[in-house]
């Protein structure tokens, strides 16, 4: 389980859904203990090292991400 980034306490995947055109994955996440709610973006590991290899590819993680 993700801890609360918040509290550090555990918390719950309220819904996920996979982004086909960002090909990642989208958690809404909620707090157990103090109700705090927040999303998290997953990507596998393959595309993680690919998107790192250096720092130019930087600019395609947050292009990826929306940011």
């Amino acid at each position: 389980m993700l801890q609360c980034p918040k509290c550090n306490k555990d918390s719950t995947v309220k819904d996920s859904r996979w982004s086909e055109k960002r090909g990642l994955l989208l958690r809404r996440r909620n707090c157990l203990a103090c109700d705090l709610r927040w999303s998290t973006l997953e990507i596998s590991v393959d595309q993680y090292e690919a998107l790192i290899k250096d720092r130019a590819d930087l600019e395609q993680l947050r292009n990826l991400i929306g940011k």
